[in-house]
């Protein structure tokens, strides 16, 4: 017969600990300050035989109340959808080998009626004669300010990307080096680009034809340094249609300040240039025309009130020309 086989749980506690310590961040060897609780769960009597005090303070109950535990009072204390997914945890350690680790993430419900969320890595500590899981070995930790996080970050990352997508103009996500990382649907349209994926991780000011690339270096090495750039440029498409650019480059700055990324908007202004270059081509036929048939055009200004004349509305009023 075999006899029970035990292991100290100083000795097992290094290998179950170490991806909770990387998960809760600083820890303190010493058991009762650390951001993680150990507890040993015993199969016989299907409750927890030993928990250290930062255990109670994580799920929220007096020493009296863990010891009592039962599997049945256990479930009750778990949210509804992780009960099924602890039973099982449960029940499939039998198969556990000596050195195995599993893990597992729940729910438990506080005095307050509120859920914190738990992360759970266990070990097998002691088997019995005929080599069946008798107690198990484990930490806990409270990952509640984490889930928290993560569902505000999700949130906020969806926001956001609701804000780049409904956006006319062409927003790119830049590394320090100004490589690409992403761009909003409505840039790739713009840019006339049917598949990002060639383009990502490309220099972004490489995209730009010899003069616009070193405005679009000069911009990234603003950016880099912390500040906002502009400049406007000529760069085509994809499909190599020519489109003028009004370009704002800018650091998205981390918690201390310092650039971690960057962001370009890039708006298209195409149809403005040629309505300026329009307008300039007009201007000079029209003030060709004036000067080859001796016209003489005067403007007022309703706004300002301000009368503008042609030098040869003024010779033919018998005006001095710089009057």
């Amino acid at each position: 017969m075999k006899e029970t086989q035990t292991y100290s749980p100083d000795s097992l506690l290094p290998q179950v600990i170490s991806e909770p310590l990387r998960r809760a961040g600083n820890y303190s060897h010493k058991k009762d300050v650390a951001p993680i609780g150990i507890y040993v769960r015993d199969y016989d009597y299907r409750q927890n035989a030993y928990s250290i005090r930062k255990v109670l303070k994580l799920l929220g109950h007096t020493p009296e109340q863990i010891a009592a535990l039962n599997d049945a009072q256990l479930l009750e204390l778990l949210h509804p959808e992780d009960r099924p997914r602890l039973l099982k945890y449960l029940a499939e350690f039998a198969e556990a080998k000596d050195g195995e680790v599993r893990e597992l993430e729940y729910r438990v419900s506080q005095p307050d009626g509120s859920w914190n969320w738990f992360y759970s890595r266990d070990q097998v500590l002691s088997r019995d004669t005929m080599g069946a899981v008798r107690q198990l070995v484990g930490v806990v930790v409270d990952l509640t300010a984490h889930q928290q996080r993560d569902v505000a970050l999700r949130a906020s990352e969806e926001f956001n990307r609701n804000i780049l997508e409904s956006s006319a103009d062409c927003i790119k996500l830049l590394d320090l080096e100004g490589k690409l990382l992403s761009m909003n649907t409505p840039g790739l349209c713009l840019m006339e680009i049917d598949d990002f994926a060639p383009f990502f991780g490309k220099t972004w000011s490489e995209v730009w034809p010899a003069e616009g690339g070193a405005l679009a270096r000069e911009a990234i090495r603003k950016a880099q340094n912390g500040e906002t750039a502009h400049f406007r440029g000529l760069c085509p498409t994809a499909k190599g249609t020519p489109k003028w650019w009004d370009v704002m480059v800018s650091p998205i700055l981390d918690d201390s300040g310092r650039p971690q990324r960057l962001v370009s908007v890039s708006r298209d202004i195409t149809s403005f240039r040629e309505s300026e270059r329009a307008l300039i081509e007009s201007e000079k036929k029209l003030r060709m025309a004036t000067i080859g048939a001796q016209l003489g055009l005067w403007f007022w200004n309703l706004e300002t009130d301000e009368l503008v004349w042609t030098e040869v509305c003024k010779k033919l009023f018998g005006l001095p020309p710089h009057e």
